[in-house]
């Protein structure tokens, strides 16, 4: 077993800041951007994600220097690369129905974008309990093995 990590990324803290898309578009323009640019920068900062790894600090060091998102919550448990995946598909497949695709759309493998900064807080917030489930199933999983 290894130490893993399960993980929401964003650009924004918008639990602590309670920021909307409109004060980070004013951001960008107060910074100097123009209007189109700060616009780019404002949808960028609606996209969150959810994903795992084994080493923390290299990662949090790659999504901030590729993606310019901040690790706002890390959950560590010992498992395998299959524990990892099984507790991130968890929490993804969570917030993919939590939600309607008016709110919320699935890019990629573990990017969401959230049509607004609200979404955002509440994912955030309720982030530690998917985890915690995703936890508790696989430990279900583990003991009829």
């Amino acid at each position: 077993m290894e130490t893993c990590w399960i993980y929401f990324a964003a650009t924004d803290n918008f639990l602590a800041e309670k920021c909307t898309k409109r004060d980070i578009f004013n951001r960008y323009l107060n910074m100097g951007y123009d209007a189109s640019e700060a616009l780019e920068y404002a949808e960028d900062a609606m996209k969150i994600k959810i994903g795992e790894t084994k080493n923390r600090g290299q990662r949090r060091n790659m999504l901030l220097r590729d993606e310019g998102r901040w690790m706002y919550h890390t959950i560590k448990f010992k498992g395998t690369k299959a524990d990892r995946l099984f507790v991130e598909g968890y929490v993804r497949s969570r917030i993919e129905h939590r939600y309607s695709t008016f709110n919320i759309s699935h890019i990629g493998n573990d990017h969401f974008y959230c049509l607004n900064s609200n979404v955002i807080r509440t994912i955030q917030r309720e982030f530690p309990m998917y985890v915690e489930e995703g936890l508790k199933i696989l430990e279900n999983i583990k003991e009829k093995c």
